[in-house]
């Protein structure tokens, strides 16, 4: 049993549900389930994205050190009320590891608290899509309600 979650958001509260639940639970990502959808019961497999059925809250973060999203789901059947669930990569891990040196990391995360060691460095937010061009391409799909 998952314990309900609420996730305090600068003075907000955001909390996130799991369908077919009585109760609250955290909505994942990267999850199946069984839905009604144009009139049929088909499994939908969300990898990378969220639930956002109409006024669903959720959360779209961008990379380490960029802002992130709070949202309402705007239920759009055709994404089968579904949205990206954050900016999602421009590089694979191993790319960005080739591609990024530890100072342009450094450079990238100036003024902004993180560990400064190899691990992070396919964490770069350049290896990630702009977040701002995601909510753009998400703007049928889901209400930026707040912006951090």
């Amino acid at each position: 049993m998952v314990d309900p979650v609420i996730c305090p958001v600068a003075g907000s509260m955001v909390l996130s549900t799991y369908p077919g639940r009585s109760q609250d639970h955290p909505a994942p990502s990267n999850v199946s389930a069984s839905e009604v959808h144009f009139g049929k019961r088909v499994w939908v497999s969300r990898k990378g994205a969220i639930m956002a059925d109409a006024g669903r809250p959720g959360l779209i973060p961008g990379s380490m050190g960029t802002a992130f999203y709070v949202v309402e789901g705007k239920g759009n059947p055709l994404s089968l009320n579904s949205s990206p669930h954050g900016a999602g990569r421009e590089y694979s891990r191993s790319a960005a590891r080739r591609r990024f040196t530890r100072e342009q990391l450094r450079e990238a995360m100036a003024g902004i608290e993180y560990r400064d060691t190899d691990a992070f460095l396919d964490e770069i937010p350049q290896a990630y899509k702009p977040i701002d061009r995601v909510m753009a391409d998400a703007a049928d799909l889901v209400l930026t309600t707040r912006e951090y």
